[in-house]
């Protein structure tokens, strides 16, 4: 990693990974399910409650639901071991992107979008905070990954986004056909945004989902 112009900082335990975090400014975290110590899970609560970071999980699991609660919990991607070390570069700087600590050839069109706010029912999105605002002063905190599907359904107002789109829009990886995740994080995000019956976000079965509410853009 060094070789590609990273700081790199390991630790071999839960206490050694925490004490590095609080003493270094860190952008992003590989972080082993099973590292000694506390399960990756509790670190990376703990982790996104002081900073917000990238977390990238890495597992040797196959089962879903380790993804899906990675994914509850705020992780901006995983990846299975044994993997190439190209693959996982190449997601190290899509979630280092989106947290705008890198510059691509999108990141114009992101930088755009960052400065406006978007408007719909009682809410306000601010694309350059990342942060969401409405009614009787709520302030619910969102993922990096609902904050970009939300984004994109915003962008799309009115019109049915692919299941597929939405995951290719928080993720660079390959998703099987039968992926549920994105079904996981629509639901986080309608529950934060009070509309569980789907006021602002419709389903559209075997289809995708599409946001059904006006939406206005302001600087």
């Amino acid at each position: 990693m060094e070789k590609e112009g990273f700081d790199v900082h390991s630790a071999t335990s839960s206490p050694s990974a925490l004490e590095i975090f609080s003493s270094l400014d860190i952008d992003i975290v590989l972080l082993d399910l099973n590292i000694p110590g506390t399960h990756g899970f509790e670190i990376a609560k703990e982790l996104l409650s002081l900073k917000k970071i990238g977390i990238i999980f890495i597992t040797g699991s196959t089962e879903q639901v380790d993804k899906i609660v990675g994914l509850e919990l705020g992780a901006d991607d995983y990846i299975q071991k044994p993997f190439d070390f190209r693959e996982l570069l190449a997601r190290i700087r899509s979630v280092l992107r989106r947290l705008d600590h890198v510059t691509d050839n999108s990141s114009g069109s992101e930088s755009e979008a960052g400065h406006l706010k978007a408007h719909f029912g009682n809410w306000q999105l601010d694309c350059l905070t990342q942060e969401i605002s409405g009614k009787d002063n709520a302030t619910p905190e969102l993922t990096s990954h609902e904050y970009f599907i939300l984004l994109a359904l915003l962008k799309s107002n009115n019109r049915v986004l692919p299941r597929d789109f939405l995951l290719n829009a928080i993720s660079s990886r390959n998703w099987t056909p039968y992926d549920r995740s994105i079904d996981v994080l629509v639901g986080k995000l309608r529950k934060k945004l009070q509309c569980e019956n789907g006021e602002y976000i419709k389903t559209i079965r075997g289809q995708g989902y599409k946001f059904c509410s006006a939406v206005t853009w302001s600087d």
